[in-house]
């Protein structure tokens, strides 16, 4: 029942406020603990009146931190691989990026890797903006990337020419197309089979490669 005296007890000795939300369910803050574990979780009533014992467990981690982001950019089609470094990452089922502008944000299911990589798939977004990207270990607690990931518009390649050359190579190759990347040629790649080439030319429609 509802009560001013309400708490979650974390093992034998933090206790916290709770606030009631309904007669199945509570929320309570975490205390600060220095030791990293496992601990058991009571809800009580009236000081020693345990009114909730599940043989629930909390467990205590380090803390995650986010550091570098790669790419920094992609399609508002979504669909990108986005990796994020820094460390502390634990695999469980709620790790999670959430990508947030203004009031909207989208959370979308990460791929743990190590402990100190994860990678994320980007949702979709409406238009062309920057938006934070944030981590969390437990769908509860999200730390930032420090930098901001970009939506562009999605490059079209519609023609290549020629399609054809000697084996020997050093054919110079067009591609024509809409949203190349110019601001970006540095990024910009041909891919042959396995090969990946810089190209020598890049505007917003056309990319030349040798």
């Amino acid at each position: 029942t509802e009560s001013k005296a309400l708490t979650c007890r974390f093992g034998t000795l933090h206790v916290s406020a709770a606030t009631y939300l309904t007669s199945q369910a509570v929320t309570c803050v975490s205390p600060q603990r220095l030791e990293l574990g496992t601990v058991s979780l009571h809800v009580t009533n009236d000081g020693d009146r345990v009114v909730a014992d599940g043989h629930q467990f909390f467990e205590f981690v380090q803390p995650h931190v986010v550091n570098e982001m790669s790419p920094r950019y992609g399609s508002i089609s979504g669909n990108t691989r986005v990796e994020i470094r820094g460390y502390g990452f634990i695999e469980t089922n709620r790790l999670a990026c959430r990508f947030s502008r203004s009031s909207m944000s989208s959370v979308v299911d990460a791929n743990y890797e190590s402990s100190t990589q994860i990678s994320c798939i980007s949702p979709a977004a409406m238009s062309t903006s920057n938006v934070t990207v944030e981590v969390t270990v437990n769908g509860q607690d999200y730390v930032a990337v420090p930098m901001l990931f970009e939506y562009i518009r999605r490059p079209v390649v519609t023609t290549m020419t020629p399609v054809r050359g000697p084996v020997r190579g050093g054919t110079t190759i067009e591609f024509s197309g809409v949203n190349l990347f110019a601001a970006r040629a540095s990024s910009v790649r041909c891919k042959f089979g396995d090969n990946q080439i810089r190209p020598i030319k890049v505007t917003d429609t056309s990319v030349l490669c040798i």
